[in-house]
């Protein structure tokens, strides 16, 4: 066979002691020989002048070629009722090329009866000679058109001739795709209903004269076109006269591939074909109709129907739930391969849906073995807020979305939500290597949820307090009772964690004499460089209250011996306590808990006989003079504690005050023989030329 041709078997039936095969191209099978024996045949009874000759197509049953004969009545044969029928066997595959009928009908050769037994070779036909004809279809094609697909009974034309509609059906056959055209059946000269096996001929001409042949029963089964018809009663059908059919056969070729070859079909890709073109106007409701009640099977239609159905998308958005629930719910549509995830997420972000709208859908998908990579697709695509709260949504597909989307476990929603939503995050948190804990601990404050700080200090232990502080260091919050209680729990290694910050604020600062003692014993925990380092930076912030604050709470521990090393403690602070206090920057709350503990001890002081003099009575120091009271309490430190007495100097670091010290301990002894021993260690480091000595020298 030449390129880009075509080879067409062909068979030559007639009469040898009866009707019979008399010539073959090719070997066929059994079920080919008796079929094309017996509708090669005269297609009734009776001589009908003016239907002497015919065109017949049909699918050859169980096997790969289509038949297209023409009949010719034998008169010149003995015996009444004989024919010869040429047939071309076309194989299936190659039925879609056939525009060209004429073609075709050229080829056909009426037999003689020399052509027994005579052998025939395949004919040949280009491909490009075959499939490049423009037909023009005529008004009463049309009509034959809308009679015969606007149901689906077989019809039938009363003729007086049987060439009167022969171009008019090849016309049709022609635009037919292709696997409707390869399975249509027709007859331009049936004297009797014809059939293949129980299924009658899709369309037949028959002689007018026939009509009283047919019971009422037979007439229920077929339908009927009356001749001059012109018009259409069907809209979608009508339409089709205004198309051009090359355009219209491109499109059915393309959708109609995994149709069933049922002739309504052929209205239905028209009117899909008019809604796809937007030749007219149709509601929602009636390509859903088309898509559900047309199209039920899940194979049948599959392109056509995602094709509609994105249409529908774009012609009526307020439909998409609607629309989106069919494609979940309806059997016709369970073979589509639809991406849920994204028509959903688009729908939503495009406010075609509402939050409500997108729960009941995912529930829908959560429901669906085949949509569930979908379901978790859109899980992790979707806001968190619009499904997080609904546990029994996603539980059981948990570990999926989180291979997905890890980083949905730091959501600071989880922690906003109902128990049972922060139980299941929780366990699952639990099973994770290295989790992000700064980050979860982030959250949880953020939404001021402390369910789970005991198991995370289990977890974490110290390393627990750095992210609380830095949390802290933003916007000024308040921290969680539940978080305060682990500070509570640990001061000494709270406050190491807040020391190695770069820089405090307020909220950080002010948890510490919130929330902890200065007397704990946990102080003695916290080494020098920490109290340093911590210190170094309290100076630089800028509100003094804060400050002023934490310098009276550690001055109260220093003063109760509370740390390891407790002048060295009051060497850091001491002095700029006493400097804001002399500015009046004070805190009543630190302070009266520094009054209350020192206090106690200056007015034991009173009973012993060396210190009378000191404090003759306890409301000697006026209320307003915080200076004076923080002086004394420094002194009866030395006193109480037997500090080394040259500490006196490293902690006082102004000039004034060491002067006022001094000048109030003169003539008190115990405190005369302290500031002595200052003096002799300053000689000893030869500080002679120093205020501290030039004091000293002058007031001993």
């Amino acid at each position: 066979m030449v390129e880009n041709n075509i080879k067409v078997q062909q068979t030559i039936h007639g009469y040898k002691e009866g009707h019979t095969l008399l010539s073959s191209s090719l070997d066929l099978t059994i079920g080919e020989r008796k079929e094309l024996q017996l509708l090669s045949d005269y297609s009734g009874t009776g001589i009908e002048s003016s239907f002497s000759e015919y065109i017949t197509g049909y699918p050859l049953s169980n096997s790969k070629y289509y038949a297209l004969a023409k009949t010719w009545y034998a008169s010149e044969m003995p015996r009444p009722g004989c024919v010869w029928t040429h047939t071309l066997l076309i194989e299936i595959s190659a039925i879609w090329t056939i525009k060209n009928f004429e073609l075709l009908l050229g080829a056909f050769k009426r037999p003689a009866k020399e052509m027994v037994n005579k052998k025939i070779e395949p004919i040949e036909f280009s491909i490009s000679e075959l499939s490049n004809r423009k037909l023009r279809p005529t008004p009463r094609q049309y009509a034959v058109s809308c009679s015969l697909y606007s149901n689906d009974k077989p019809l039938i034309i009363y003729s007086n001739a049987e060439t009167e509609f022969q171009k008019d059906i090849l016309t049709i056959w022609t635009y037919q795709w292709p696997r409707l055209k390869r399975n249509f059946s027709f007859c331009t000269g049936s004297i009797a209903l014809r059939s293949i096996g129980k299924e009658f001929f899709d369309l037949q001409v028959m002689p007018e004269n026939r009509e009283r042949m047919l019971t009422r029963l037979d007439k229920e089964k077929f339908s009927f076109y009356v001749s001059g018809t012109k018009g259409c009663n069907d809209e979608i059908l009508d339409l089709y006269k205004n198309q051009d059919p090359e355009v219209v056969l491109d499109f059915m070729t393309k959708f109609g591939s995994d149709l069933l070859p049922n002739k309504e079909n052929f209205s239905l890709l028209l009117r899909a074909y008019a809604a796809m073109n937007n030749i007219n106007s149709q509601e929602y409701v009636k390509i859903m109709q088309l898509l559900v009640r047309d199209l039920p099977l899940p194979s049948e239609g599959k392109l056509l129907k995602s094709n509609l159905v994105q249409l529908l998308f774009n012609l009526s958005p307020k439909n998409n739930f609607s629309l989106i629930t069919s494609l979940l719910t309806e059997n016709a549509f369970s073979e589509l391969n639809w991406d849920f995830a994204l028509v959903i997420f688009t729908s939503w972000t495009g406010k075609n849906l509402s939050e409500v709208q997108v729960l009941k859908l995912l529930e829908l998908l959560k429901d669906s073995e085949t949509n569930r990579p979908d379901f978790i697709r859109l899980l992790t695509t979707l806001p968190s807020n619009v499904w997080i709260s609904r546990p029994t949504l996603y539980k059981a597909v948990l570990n999926d979305i989180l291979t997905q989307n890890g980083e949905l476990i730091y959501k600071e929603l989880i922690w906003k939500s109902e128990d049972i939503v922060q139980d299941l995050w929780w366990s699952k948190i639990t099973r994770i290597k290295n989790p992000k804990w700064p980050k979860i601990i982030d959250n949880m404050l953020e939404a001021e949820n402390g369910r789970f700080s005991e198991e995370i200090f289990s977890i974490l232990g110290d390393r627990v307090f750095e992210p609380i502080f830095q949390w802290l260091n933003r916007d000024n919050k308040i921290l969680p009772l539940d978080w305060e209680y682990l500070i509570k729990q640990k001061p000494s290694s709270a406050f190491k964690s807040l020391s190695i910050l770069n820089k405090y604020n307020n909220s950080q600062l002010s948890i510490i004499p919130k929330v902890l003692s200065p007397t704990e014993g946990a102080w003695f925990e916290v080494s020098d460089s920490d109290f340093e380092r911590f210190f170094k930076k309290v100076q630089t912030i800028g509100d003094l209250q804060t400050q002023t604050s934490l310098y009276t709470f550690f001055t109260t521990t220093a003063f109760s011996n509370s740390v390891v090393h407790p002048e060295i403690l009051s060497e850091l602070i001491f002095q700029p306590l006493h400097n804001n206090l002399k500015g009046s920057i004070f805190d009543f709350h630190t302070w009266n808990r520094f009054k209350m503990l020192m206090g106690r001890d200056l007015y034991d002081m009173i009973e012993l006989d060396f210190f009378s003099k000191l404090f003759k009575e306890r409301n000697e120091v006026p209320e307003w003079d915080h200076c004076e009271f923080l002086r004394r309490s420094l002194i009866s430190c030395f006193l109480k504690y037997k500090w080394d007495p040259y500490y006196i100097v490293q902690i006082v670091k102004d000039e004034h005050t060491f002067k006022k010290i001094v000048e109030f301990g003169v003539d008190v002894k115990p405190v005369k023989k302290i500031l002595k021993q200052a003096r002799q260690k300053l000689e000893e480091n030869r500080l002679e030329k120093t205020f501290y000595y030039k004091i000293l020298d002058k007031n001993l």
